[in-house]
């Protein structure tokens, strides 16, 4: 008996709909290939990055020859003494902080100061180029680095004079806020209870070539991309006062600290790793200097 039914044939040929199907298979293959090739190298260089910043920061503190410089008499608050709340009373004798900057100087003329923050991994020397563009993607030794280097911002004078009482009144530090913690990298850490109840992370440590000084921090906040907090001139004291309530008021956390026309600040400024551009900064004022 003679069935009717057909066999199917393997030789016909691949219907149009599958063919379309094979080809959209094989363009995300290339797709997913490709993208994962780029991330490998992006990680490969990040990677080399990281390995040679790590190598530059552990030169550079050998080099610095770091020391401490105890404050023999003590400090006197004065007008910073006019809320019985304000840390300052617990800083007086605090040691300061000392660099070699001869040998600093020969891995890089350019560095102008060391910088040492409580409570963060933040300990290096600042940097200075003609511009904010250098240290973005340059590293201490002036090499190649996308994890770039802490730097003062150029309008910046202050830590180059030859005494210690002259400081711009908003002297501007930047860095990268790296994941891996290092150069502004842990910065982030002022933004929590756990820094903010210990009063020992207030203190930024400032060493120059000619001076010592000691910073008391009096304002730490995330803040959506803007510029205003990086203003270096001020027209006279109404309007430098008007930008400290600023600063102040804008904080996370309460100091207690008494802010002055007459005083000098220091601004820490970074990326806070998210893609919405915002900063995370610090803001401190000067409290106490030595000549070297």
């Amino acid at each position: 008996m003679v069935e009717n039914s057909k066999q199917p044939n393997s030789n016909l040929p691949v219907s149009t709909k599958n063919r379309r199907g094979q080809k959209f298979f094989l363009l995300v293959i290339i797709l997913a290939a490709t993208a994962m090739m780029i991330s490998l190298i992006y990680l490969t260089f990040w990677l080399i990055d990281n390995y040679n910043t790590a190598e530059n920061t552990t030169s550079v503190v050998e080099n610095a020859n770091l020391t401490t410089i105890s404050n023999e008499n003590g400090s006197e608050p004065g007008d910073d003494s006019s809320s019985e709340f304000n840390p300052y009373w617990d800083f007086g004798d605090t040691d300061y902080l000392a660099a070699d900057f001869d040998q600093l100087k020969q891995i890089n003329p350019e560095i102008v100061a060391w910088i040492s923050v409580g409570g963060t991994n933040i300990n290096y020397p600042i940097t200075q180029h003609s511009d904010n563009s250098f240290y973005l993607n340059h590293s201490v030794d002036r090499s190649k680095n996308d994890a770039g280097w802490v730097f003062m911002d150029y309008r910046n004078q202050s830590f180059k004079a030859q005494t210690s009482n002259h400081y711009d009144r908003n002297t501007i530090i930047y860095a990268h806020g790296r994941h891996d913690g290092s150069m502004f990298g842990s910065l982030k850490r002022i933004l929590g209870k756990e820094w903010h109840n210990n009063p020992d992370n207030f203190l930024v440590k400032i060493s120059t070539p000619h001076s010592n000084s000691i910073w008391q921090i009096f304002s730490t906040y995330q803040v959506p991309d803007t510029n205003d907090y990086i203003q270096t001139d001020f027209e006279n004291d109404t309007e430098f006062s008007d930008f400290l309530q600023l600063l102040q008021n804008r904080s996370k956390f309460q100091y207690h600290v008494d802010l002055k026309p007459t005083d000098h600040i220091l601004t820490l400024s970074t990326c806070a790793n998210t893609n919405s551009g915002d900063k995370i900064v610090a803001h401190a004022k000067l409290i106490r200097s030595q000549n070297r």
